[in-house]
């Protein structure tokens, strides 16, 4: 079964089937866990928020800040 993930600007909210209230994680590897603990076939359908954090968090911190100071330029 897939599960939608959206981002709310500060955790990752899960509405699983079955549960009255969203599966809430600051991190994917946390929401993951919790939600296996209920549904251990499950896989996770990030939106688009969620895969754009999920990008930026996997991105190097020498790159955020390059990419930080080129945004801060182009204004």
């Amino acid at each position: 079964m897939q599960i939608d993930v959206s981002w709310n600007g500060r955790s990752f909210i899960a509405i699983v089937p079955g549960l009255q209230q969203p599966v809430i994680a600051l991190s994917l590897g946390m929401l993951r866990q919790r939600i296996a603990a209920v549904m251990p076939d499950a896989t996770l359908r990030l939106g688009a928020g969620a895969t754009r954090e999920q990008r930026a968090r996997a991105m190097p911190s020498d790159v955020k800040r390059s990419a930080k100071h080129k945004a801060m330029w182009a204004k």
